[in-house]
């Protein structure tokens, strides 16, 4: 058993714990987004001391670098793609930096690269099941690259032209 418990209230404009019409605080069911919340510590009986403790504190936006995967390919006619969910990740470096434990936002990729060349590996944030854009600091969105190798041209024994890849193997359009 423990010697206390815990609530959470919302804070007003003035800085201090919300009450309602009968004079009780407005309890905060979810404390974890960004902002000002009153937390009250109470000490039960069987504690060393008793009372109430409140103090407002704020929680603030932790920051995030995500970067896509690079991703590539002998050219053969289809797009490349590397649109996964997973070909995201979170490389923040530091403390207290980086998704929280079990959250992630959600990411549509749109990078594509089809003809023989390179472009980035784009993609864009959304809120998600787990976590709140509002939350998090993008502190930066680092693009890889999608390479499509050109495709080499082969003369047959009977004279046709095929295209095959970095192996001699035909590619198929």
């Amino acid at each position: 058993d423990k010697d206390y418990t815990v609530a959470y209230y919302e804070v007003g404009e003035d800085g201090k714990p919300k009450k309602d019409d009968e004079d009780n605080y407005v309890t905060v069911s979810d404390p974890q987004n960004v902002g000002k919340v009153a937390v009250a510590v109470t000490f039960n009986e069987g504690a060393n001391f008793s009372g109430t403790v409140i103090k407002v504190v704020e929680v603030t936006k932790r920051p995030l670098t995500l970067k896509s995967d690079d991703a590539g390919k002998i050219y053969d006619g289809t797009a490349l793609m590397a649109n996964d969910q997973s070909n995201v990740k979170d490389v923040s470096e530091g403390e207290n930096t980086g998704y929280v434990d079990g959250e992630v936002l959600a990411y549509t990729i749109t990078g594509t690269q089809t003809e023989a060349g390179t472009s980035e590996n784009t993609f864009s944030i959304a809120d998600s099941s787990t976590a709140n854009r509002k939350n998090y600091d993008i502190a930066e969105l680092q693009f890889g690259n999608l390479l499509v190798r050109q495709a080499q041209v082969k003369l047959t024994g009977d004279g046709k032209v095929i295209l095959v890849d970095g192996e001699g193997n035909p590619i198929r359009q």
